[in-house]
């Protein structure tokens, strides 16, 4: 092999392996992300696209109050009143735009109150509402997947705040997803070695498989799921593939299955 094909060889090797690690970082990014197009301003008017027509939408929204101790966000879009929504708040204006899927052509409202979200989508002087009760915000969601996942706190305590709600969002639907979850931050702090092929399903008591973590793989572990005696730990691939496995304990994973092996560094 001449120097000149080993040199070509080896710059294909490098843009290769540059293209990869990329691929990894967008496809990380966005499993979870966090970002919104535009955070409004109580007042003022904006002009942006909602529905994908190429024409832009008016958006307002004017905080109301009769009661110092509270007061409602009411949304305008065209200079129509949508809707409106509870806060308690008054340091804090929580009303953002948000593009929670890349594969449709719209966009989302989403208002945050006291103790519930609404999210809201516009198609052609139509108006799609989605209310989420005990909820406390977005905490991040997955642009291709359309999956977002919501805060929630207790129904009977408002101070215990501890488990999330997936919701996808596709065109003008918002759905619930299956399960409610909790997460866990020591376990987050950690990294897994599978020491055998471990298949992971999309969701608790599901006969879908989701992937398959192959021996030798590095995965963390993002959240816990119980119901009665049946416990289940989802993990997540460094490329983002995320999946439930069955476990005894929460507290302790089988160690046939996984090795702890280092601490996360942030």
């Amino acid at each position: 092999m001449n120097k000149k094909l080993k040199r070509n060889l080896f710059n294909l090797m490098i843009f290769v392996l540059i293209i990869a690690v990329f691929s990894v970082f967008e496809t990380m990014e966005a499993e979870a992300t966090t970002a919104f197009i535009q955070k409004f301003v109580e007042g003022k008017t904006y002009n942006y696209d909602l529905d994908g027509n190429g024409s832009k939408e008016k958006i307002k929204f004017i905080k109301t109050s009769n009661d110092p101790a509270s007061f409602k966000y009411d949304l305008y879009i065209n200079d129509k009143l949508v809707t409106s929504i509870e806060n308690k708040n008054n340091n804090s204006d929580s009303v953002y735009l948000y593009d929670f899927n890349i594969k449709d052509k719209s966009r989302e409202i989403c208002i945050e109150g006291n103790d519930s979200i609404k999210i809201v989508k516009y198609n052609e002087g139509k108006y799609f509402i989605k209310n989420i009760d005990h909820a406390t915000g977005i905490d991040s969601y997955n642009r291709n997947t359309g999956v977002i996942k919501v805060g929630r706190f207790s129904e009977k305590n408002k101070n215990l705040i501890g488990y999330f709600s997936d919701y996808k969002v596709s065109d003008y639907k918002i759905e619930k997803q299956p399960i409610d979850y909790e997460i866990n931050e020591n376990m987050k702090s950690t990294k897994y070695k599978a020491l055998e092929n471990v298949k992971t399903y999309k969701y608790p008591n599901s006969s879908k498989v989701a992937y398959t973590i192959k021996k030798g793989d590095i995965v963390y572990a993002n959240a816990t799921y119980s119901n009665g005696t049946s416990n289940y730990i989802r993990f997540n691939s460094k490329s983002g593939k995320q999946g439930w496995v069955k476990v005894a304990e929460l507290s302790k994973l089988p160690t046939n299955m996984f090795k702890r092996i280092v601490y996360r560094t942030h």
